[in-house]
């Protein structure tokens, strides 16, 4: 039991440390989004924003978010699509994680 509490910890802080990089920008979901972000009206589309497989990563069923602050105590977010599941969490303490999990299923 002790060594699944341990990976369990490691598998946090790893988690807490990964998710502080990206947002601080550095992942290449971020660069790409603000990529296409900068086009400007008219201009060429690059074709990777076409390609069928990139538009399909923009769709997931486990959206995740998180927020890096302490003036927060406390937040939320409104399910993004009808057939996902969103888990929020809060990042500022070292030792645990903080998190709302919402489900949405249409009728």
């Amino acid at each position: 039991m002790l060594a699944d509490k341990n990976l369990f910890d490691f598998a946090v802080k790893m988690h807490t440390a990964l998710i502080k990089a990206a947002g601080n920008g550095e992942g290449m979901d971020r660069r790409l989004l603000g990529l296409r972000f900068y086009l400007k009206e008219g201009e060429p589309v690059p074709e990777l924003f076409g390609d069928p497989l990139y538009d399909r990563s923009g769709h997931w069923a486990l959206i995740t978010s998180a927020i890096f602050s302490d003036h927060f105590p406390l937040y939320g977010l409104g399910v993004v699509a009808s057939d996902c599941l969103e888990v929020v969490y809060m990042t500022e303490y070292d030792d645990r994680l903080h998190n709302l999990t919402e489900g949405f299923r249409s009728s």
